[in-house]
């Protein structure tokens, strides 16, 4: 028994970090939900999908905050590439894509 503790922690330290690709499809899910939610004002949408979005792996925690920092227009670019980076090349987002794509929405007078 003693011997399966170390096997069994290191079990449950790799599901705690959670893997870059679910949180590739789970980033999509929720840009789907956030974006094409018409009760979101399209100047609060950023920060919703901030708000709803967590990665769990380190890998997307640390994409993720590069992209807090980048240009807008950068931040599509720089997430395929970390999709790259983490072995999911093919990941695709349209809803995302588009929306980063887009001139920035003005405010709500």
């Amino acid at each position: 028994m003693a011997r399966l503790a170390p096997l069994v922690l290191l079990a449950l330290a790799l599901v705690a970090c959670g893997s870059p690709k679910d949180d590739l499809d789970q980033l999509c899910a929720a840009s789907e939900a956030v974006l094409q939610d018409p009760s979101i004002a399209p100047e609060d949408r950023e920060r919703t999908l901030s708000q709803r979005f967590e990665p769990e792996s380190s890998e997307m925690r640390n994409a993720w905050d590069a992209l807090a920092h980048a240009s807008r227009d950068q931040r599509w670019e720089l997430l395929k590439a970390a999709a790259d980076e983490v072995g999911y090349a093919d990941w695709e987002c349209p809803v995302l894509e588009a929306y980063w794509d887009a001139p920035v929405p003005a405010p709500a007078d």
